[in-house]
């Protein structure tokens, strides 16, 4: 009976530590998806969102889970060498009830960022910087973003500003499963506008690739009809060389001894009558 009740009051305290625990992490300690599978409440599955102190129902964080992945692979890479493994951007959400501040508590917002961009790094090791963290907290409701180098180029921090003020009325209300989508979607929305951008400039690019084609082609043509028009050979005419001789023979060179130049004279045909 007293071992029975010695391993409950064990329990009871060893939840109670948890419960402590969970409330405040460190980020040296906070749990990785894609590793410490059953801390992160998937069940066991390889995922971008963690959610150690279940601030999400299942369904919620199966949810989220479903968006994260179609927003892997319904986009494309912007390394500039991808595997088959490395698909598209990708976007990790990190929920919890309370970043350890470490005594820097007036450093809220420097701490928390600061946690976000180290979660980020480890859990992206790999690849250019085409990655975003969102870190969510619960005690003190509030969303951070962290964006990679490469995502920086949509993701400024003007843009970012303006995403997380997007759901300030979410978070108050302790909507954080909206909260989440509605940052998701607004990362997603600027990498779709990236990805608009870039078609266009391709697009622009064949457009402009093919009338150059065309061009240089009617020029290299036009070239070849000249040469071929300057290239006619000069037929020989009989009757043309006839003629020539005939006003040749009708004429007769003479020299003037008092102007001491040469003329030429035709010489007229005499006839009969001419004849005395």
């Amino acid at each position: 009976m007293l071992h029975k009740i010695l391993r409950q009051l064990l329990v009871y305290f060893s939840l109670t530590v948890l419960c402590v625990r969970a409330k405040e992490w460190n980020r040296y300690d906070y749990p990785d998806p894609q590793t410490d599978l059953d801390m992160c409440g998937l069940d066991g599955i390889p995922s971008w969102i963690c959610d150690p102190d279940r601030v999400l129902t299942e369904d919620q964080v199966s949810d989220v889970h479903s968006r994260l992945q179609a927003l892997n692979s319904g986009t494309r890479c912007l390394c500039s060498s991808c595997d088959s493994s490395h698909q598209g951007y990708k976007v990790a959400v990190a929920v919890m009830d309370k970043v350890s501040y470490n005594g820097a508590a007036e450093h809220v917002d420097l701490v928390a960022n600061s946690f976000a961009r180290y979660l980020r790094e480890r859990w992206f090791s790999s690849g250019c910087g085409d990655n975003v963290l969102v870190l969510v907290t619960k005690e003190t409701p509030q969303v951070y973003i962290s964006a990679g180098p490469a995502a920086r180029s949509k993701l400024p921090d003007d843009t970012i500003r303006t995403i997380i003020t997007s759901v300030q009325a979410q978070l108050t209300q302790k909507d954080f499963q909206s909260a989440i989508l509605t940052v998701v979607n607004g990362v997603k929305s600027e990498f779709e506008d990236m990805d608009s951008t870039v078609l266009a400039i391709i697009a622009t690019a064949c457009v402009l690739g093919l009338l150059t084609v065309v061009l240089v082609s009617v020029l290299v043509c036009l070239k070849w009809r000249s040469r071929k028009e300057d290239a006619k050979p000069t037929f020989f005419r009989p009757d043309k060389a006839r003629e020539s001789k005939k006003s040749l023979a009708k004429s007769e060179t003479h020299y003037d001894p008092n102007t001491d130049s040469i003329y030429v004279s035709l010489q007229q045909p005499q006839t009969a009558e001419a004849v005395v």
